[in-house]
């Protein structure tokens, strides 16, 4: 098991000066109102790509980059490069400052299953979280219009002796032309090309040994493995040859990696709140027999132990923490790995055995709501507008990482990575912009012209 990295030519905007106001969040955080406000900043925000308010929403994408990409509103970088990244906010009074870079890692053939079933001891990127093919489609057909992928996925790698930040930073800092985005949040963003192959080397070299932990993005991953298998299948139908895994842009994940002992990753609790109780059900029965799952214990326990969550009734003030009983776990059939997460142990009772569901369709109908903002959280419990609270732990990222290298996936929502990566720094292009050429001579043409035959893979999602 070796991990693989590589520099890559991206694509960026070449008014450096304006990032601003032509970057964005990730699309997935993006509504409507915001959208429009986006493009009224500039109206070659990166908004139009990614989510373009059209009746044909790609295909006005791809005339958008088109038309950039013609008249240099983007253009490729002219060396292979990683590129630092650093986001920095405030926090009170204090100022954190997370550390990474983007870079091309190899999808290899162990990652092809988001399956609990996989055998993790063989992967070098671990999920956590499971998908909904459906939101995976979309960005499938986005991508294949534009051949570009938008929005790199966040990765944690685990280097506790700090090997690879300073000589990364350094580089960086010597070649002195970092381009800065200050996002919605005050989140200062900024982004250098490293072309140093020295230091290139090194943290290929670094990086050979690691596993890397999807923070966020599992849907761009499974978006990324579908376009991998499509392609490649499409060009042995081409040209009868099957390239070495790697020779293709699309053998690669568009990635921003960070060091799990960085001092700026910040993960925060996603709580879950119930807009309707099950049928049949009021506040005094749903309480009743949610302690029949669980004891109340004493509110100090919360902080020591990630087994428990807290429970409120909207239009009260009252908390209970709430542990599961010990005679009742075993009812559950919960992995172990999974025994001491919090929405693991909600999900088992809640979702599945009140309301005899899962939590993305009881979010997708309306019933189940996700709030990070704990403030909004709470309006929504006084307003009415939610009928039951419940707050949970922020997780722990070595707990994460433990599940998930035991083969086993956390429910959806388990994490919150703050701040979000902004779209629109570079941008990763499915054609040739690596170092050398493809060993297949046919790829580059294939790729230009017919670079997915997706109807299969699609109608399989």
């Amino acid at each position: 098991m070796t991990l693989h990295i590589k520099p890559f030519r991206g694509i960026r905007y070449t008014d450096s000066e304006n990032l601003t106001a032509l970057t964005s969040p990730p699309y997935d955080v993006i509504d409507a109102d915001f959208c429009q406000r986006l493009l009224e900043r500039h109206p070659n925000n990166t908004v139009r790509l990614n989510l373009n308010p059209s009746d044909s929403p790609h295909l006005s994408a791809k005339e958008a980059y088109t038309q950039w990409s013609q008249e240099g509103v983007l253009a490729a970088d002219e060396t292979p490069a990683l590129y630092a990244y650093t986001q920095q906010w405030h926090e009170g009074d204090k100022t954190i400052t997370r550390k990474g870079f983007i870079t091309a890692v190899l999808l290899d053939d162990e990652a092809d299953s988001d399956s609990p079933e996989f055998k993790a001891s063989l992967r070098t990127i671990l999920p956590h979280e499971r998908t909904i093919h459906k939101y995976i489609k979309e960005r499938i057909e986005l991508y294949q219009t534009l051949l570009l992928n938008l929005s790199p996925i966040f990765l944690i790698y685990d280097d506790p002796t700090r090997q690879l930040e300073a000589p990364l930073f350094a580089a960086a800092d010597e070649e002195n032309h970092w381009h800065t985005s200050t996002d919605d949040d005050g989140v200062i963003h900024r982004i250098q090309p490293v072309t140093c192959q020295a230091t290139i080397a090194h943290v290929q070299k670094h990086m050979e040994t690691q596993r890397l932990l999807i923070a966020d993005g599992h849907h761009r991953f499974q978006t990324a493995l579908t376009l991998k298998h499509a392609t490649r299948e499409a060009l042995k139908q081409e040209t009868g040859d099957v390239p070495p895994l790697g020779s293709l842009p699309t053998d690669y994940l568009f990635t921003f990696v960070t060091n799990l002992a960085d001092d700026g990753l910040t993960v925060y609790p996603t709580h879950r709140l119930l807009n309707q109780l099950p049928e049949g059900m009021t506040s005094e029965t749903f309480e009743a027999k949610l302690l029949e799952w669980f004891d109340v214990v004493d509110d100090g326990v919360f902080e020591s132990n990630p087994a428990t969550f807290k429970y409120q009734k909207g239009g009260t003030s009252s908390v209970k923490t709430l542990s599961i009983k010990p005679e009742r776990l075993s009812e559950l059939n919960i992995p172990k790995a999974l025994e001491e997460l919090d929405v693991t142990l909600l999900d088992a009772v809640v979702m599945t055995r009140f309301y005899n569901s899962c939590a993305q369709d009881l979010k997708a109908n309306g019933t189940l709501r996700f709030d990070r903002d704990e403030a909004v959280a709470h309006h929504q419990l006084d307003s009415g507008k939610s009928v039951i609270g419940f707050w949970m732990h922020a997780p722990d990222v070595r707990q994460v990482k433990t599940i998930c290298e035991s083969g086993e996936l956390m429910p959806q929502k388990s994490t919150y990575f703050y701040p979000k990566l902004q779209t629109g720094l570079v941008f990763y292009p499915y054609h040739a912009l690596f170092t050398e050429q493809s060993s297949v001579s046919a790829i580059k043409d294939a790729t230009a012209v017919k670079p997915f035959r997706l109807n299969e893979a699609l109608a399989a999602l």
